[in-house]
């Protein structure tokens, strides 16, 4: 059995006053590709070679595999590390029932921890903060798996050099006509496949120009800002993932009952001004409208929303079924074709649970690329002081005039048109990067299938909560998400701004975190299973276009 052990280690005399370093091998050990290799204390690189100098515990007989390490700020400008390591206990270890091999664990940690100490003049002190129990000695961690579905890194980088890269890309572009649409040129180099595949992850910088994700943002921001649907709850910031947030699903439209607060043929009766809500049932208050203060999900002037302000009205959707509570769709999976009558290209809505992710989606179709129905080419441009204006600046992709205060909107650039082609060229990249990604995926291991959803979060402090956006596997076929690309569309940004993606690093890397500004024109592409990610809250209004490859 397998144990995962995190062990913080504070630096002794002789540790502490140590000038910064790098490892044996001239890099950073713990830090993401391309930090500054002075990054961390060099007692840190000293105290990891003493360590892993032990393949296997006297005492408990346990083997010891040393995954990496990664430093932290400590006091006065210290550092203290933190070791990841994994225990391979031996079979009769275990002492029985649903606690099998704690006792053995918890041994083996303290003899981690004497090992640790030993080092008098390092160390000053050590203790396991962490552990858990993983899965069988026989699996692979997540990384490991993932990265089965691409050949070895070696030979991925052969191809990159032999150019056959281009050339399978190509084959591959030519049965997907939304690739052969990209002018870009080549996306992937050496140096990117090898991150992706020793690290999980990999950011192409200039992935488009700024001002064309720009452009892209603008077309998508008009389009939320014709949706009616959801139009309510943008316009009050939506609903915020916060811990102390409760789901925001509304209870005016049970499954087994239809929402009565808002028929599609006759005037809302629930909140008249001179009586109280129908729509509630009488043994219980009306969940649609706050009880201090008059309902207010019937406007003289439009349908019944039902839903406070802070909420999006999910409940009582003019022209479709209530999507508060689906019967006949998951929740996260691509819409089926527009129903009757319903004629937007960009189907926007809240995705639950509310009380993990603040944003506001709507699947695009991958078709776009090639071509963009008038119903979305053709909206109105929104003005530079719309709440739903994209971040810009006179440079696109340049650094614009910071917020005055958190939540305001940095200034936005000229709305005159809303600029179609940018949304086909970000869509037409992305397309390209799939045909690179089949050129250098093991035998059948990808389909050759995508889904693109563009994204927005409010500038309310909203975010999204630590995932994975698929579990580990490297079997071929399935429509699970194999691979994660995605495009930032935010001129301007700054660190006022919030946002940011914190990516999760592997156990090699130390585990720690590296937070990712979604700057316009960045893309960030990463493996689904096995990257932990997470978007940081947000104050300006935050744009992104993410593709995910099967």
């Amino acid at each position: 059995m397998r144990w995962r052990l995190e062990l913080e280690v504070v630096p002794g005399d002789a540790g502490s006053e140590e000038e910064p370093g790098i490892d044996a091998a001239g890099t950073d050990p713990c830090a993401p590709p391309g930090a500054a290799a002075d990054a961390v204390p060099g007692w840190c690189t000293r105290v990891f070679t003493a360590m892993r100098s032990t393949s296997r515990l006297p005492r408990s007989g346990a083997a010891v595999e040393w995954c990496g390490w990664r430093a932290e700020p400590f006091m006065f400008g210290a550092h203290k590390m933190v070791v990841l390591i994994v225990l391979h206990l031996r079979a009769d270890d275990g002492d029985g029932g649903g606690m099998c091999g704690e006792a053995s664990a918890a041994d083996a940690a303290d003899e981690v921890t004497a090992l640790a100490g030993s080092l008098a003049e390092l160390v000053q002190g050590a203790h396991v903060t962490a552990r858990s129990r993983l899965a069988d000695d026989g699996a692979d961690d997540a990384l490991a798996t993932c990265r089965r579905l691409f050949v070895p890194v070696a030979e991925a980088e052969a191809r990159v050099d032999a150019r056959d890269l281009t050339a399978q890309a190509a084959a591959s572009a030519r049965r997907d006509p939304a690739a052969t649409a990209s002018r870009g040129g080549r996306i992937l180099t050496r140096a990117h496949v090898r991150s992706l595949l020793d690290d999980g992850f990999v950011i192409l910088e200039t992935f488009v120009p700024p001002a064309v994700a720009v452009g892209a943002a603008r077309l998508v921001a008009a389009s939320l800002s014709a949706d009616t649907v959801v139009q309510a709850g943008v316009a009050g910031g939506g609903p915020v993932a916060r811990a102390d947030a409760q789901p925001a699903g509304s209870d005016c439209a049970p499954q087994s009952e239809p929402a009565d607060c808002a028929p599609q043929s006759e005037p809302a009766d629930c909140a008249p001004q001179s009586e109280p809500a129908d729509c509630a049932p009488q043994s219980e208050p009306a969940d649609c409208a706050p009880q201090s203060e008059p309902a207010d999900c019937a406007p003289q002037s439009e349908p019944a929303d039902c839903a406070p302000q802070s909420e999006p009205a999910d409940c009582a959707p003019q022209s479709e079924p209530a999507d508060c509570a689906p019967q006949s769709e998951p929740a996260d999976c691509a819409p089926a074709p527009l129903p009757s009558g319903d004629t937007r290209p960009l189907r926007w809505r809240w995705p639950e649970p509310r009380t993990a992710r603040g944003d506001c989606v709507a699947w695009v179709d991958t078709r776009f690329a090639s071509h963009v129905p008038d119903a979305l080419a053709k909206l109105p441009a929104l003005q530079p002081t719309s709440p739903l204006a994209p971040t810009a600046s006179d440079v696109d992709g340049g650094p614009s005039s910071p917020p005055a205060r958190a939540g305001a909107a940095a200034p936005a650039a000229d709305f005159q048109t809303v600029p179609a082609a940018d949304f086909q060229t970000v869509l037409a990249r992305l397309a390209a990067l799939q045909a690179e990604l089949l050129a250098l995926a093991a035998d059948r291991a990808l389909v050759g299938e995508r889904e693109v959803q563009a994204a927005y979060y409010a500038p309310n402090g909203c975010g999204y909560r630590r995932h994975t956006d698929a579990l580990p596997t490297a079997d071929g076929g399935g429509a699970q998400r194999k691979v994660s690309a995605v495009v930032y569309c935010n001129g301007g940004w700054v660190e006022a701004h919030g946002g940011a993606l914190r990516v999760t690093l592997q156990d090699h890397r130390g585990g720690g975190t590296v937070d990712v500004p979604p700057r316009a024109g960045r893309c960030v592409l990463f493996l689904s299973g096995c990257v932990q990610h997470e978007v940081r809250p947000s104050f300006a209004p935050r744009y992104a276009l993410t593709a995910w490859y099967w």
